[in-house]
C-alpha cells in the first residue's frame, strides 16, 4: 500500500509518497517572537524507516542561519546514533537548493539517506534508514522521487 503524505502552509505543499500510513505529529515550541511548529510523519517498515519533516520558524532565516542549520543537521544525524558521513553533496528540489548526506552507523549496520532544503522561514526534510549491504527498496527510490515543494 502507498500513501502520500502532504504538510501544507499558505505558501507551499511538501510531500513524499510513504509505503504506508505514517504516524503523524505537531510539536509547538514557544519563543521569544512567535513560534516554532515541528510537523512529522514517519513509517517504519521491513527495517526501513522513512521520515519527512516541516519545521516553521517565526521569522525568514538569514543566510548565515541557513548555512548554520545545514551544519547543524549534519552535525545531528552523525550524533544521533553515531553515524559516519559517507556522502555529502548540495543539490536542488524543484529548483531550491539543498543538500544531501548519506551516513554509515559506526557499527556498519544501517545506512541513512538525510535530503535537507530551507526556504524562508522553513525547513523541509526528507530522511531514509536501511540495513547496511541491502539496496534501496522501490518504495526508497519512490520516496525520494516523488519528495517535493510545490507552490500553495
Amino acid at each position: 500500500m502507498r500513501t502520500a503524505q502532504s504538510f501544507r502552509n499558505e505558501r507551499v505543499v511538501f510531500g513524499a509518497e510513504l509505503p504506508a500510513q505514517p504516524e503523524v505529529s505537531e510539536h509547538k515550541t514557544p519563543v521569544p517572537n512567535g513560534e516554532i511548529i515541528e510537523m512529522r510523519a514517519g513509517v517504519t517498515q521491513n527495517d526501513e524507516f522513512y521520515i519527512i519533516e516541516l519545521v516553521l520558524f517565526p521569522t525568514p532565516l538569514s543566510p548565515e542561519r541557513r548555512d548554520a542549520m545545514y551544519e547543524s543537521g549534519k552535525k545531528f544525524m552523525q550524533q544521533q546514533n553515531p553515524r559516519k558521513l559517507t556522502s555529502e553533496e548540495k543539490t536542488t528540489i524543484d529548483g531550491q537548493e539543498s543538500r544531501r548526506y548519506v551516513l554509515e552507523s559506526n557499527d556498519g549496520q544501517r545506512v541513512t539517506e538525510h535530503q535537507t532544503v530551507i526556504i524562508g522561514n522553513e525547513v523541509f526534510q526528507f530522511i531514509y534508514e536501511r540495513l547496511a549491504g541491502h539496496p534501496s527498496s522501490a518504495a526508497a527510490k519512490t520516496f525520494f522521487f516523488t519528495s517535493g515543494l510545490k507552490k500553495g
